[in-house]
């Protein structure tokens, strides 16, 4: 097994705190900004990301870095039945692990946000980041 219940759950813990919301950036936007969301209180859901499974993210660092993920998962992780919790997972190159932090993300059809991920290894020569997303 790749991940263990432990693992998961210390790689969740350094992104505390943060959460998913919406940023405003224009599409293909080259400066760097805050790595904190403009605008909290927009959020996504899981539904949003349902049928994004296998396609590419792009996501800035809070030091302008750009990368590429893949969204390869996403699990429901229940809780408290009264949030909506679940864990994205995602995977890209190994050549350079990016960092636990903030990131600005881009897709096609989300847009812009704001999501927090953390390095939780490699599986089949990837590298694997999660997210974990908890709303009321």
């Amino acid at each position: 097994m790749l991940f263990s219940r432990r693992r998961l759950m210390l790689g969740l813990g350094a992104m505390a705190g943060f959460g998913l919301s919406s940023i405003n950036l224009k599409a293909g936007e080259a400066k760097p900004t805050s790595h904190w969301p403009e605008n909290p209180t927009q959020k996504l859901h899981k539904v949003h990301f349902q049928g994004l499974i296998n396609s590419q993210f792009r996501l800035r660092s809070p030091t302008g870095q750009i990368s590429s993920l893949r969204l390869v998962s996403l699990e429901e992780h229940k809780v408290d039945s009264k949030l909506e919790q679940f864990i994205l997972k995602f995977k890209g190159p190994t050549q350079e692990v990016l960092e636990p932090e903030p990131y600005q993300f881009n897709h096609p059809t989300l847009g812009n946000f704001g999501l927090s991920i953390s390095y939780a290894g490699v599986d089949q020569g990837e590298a694997c980041y999660l997210a974990a997303i908890c709303h009321l």
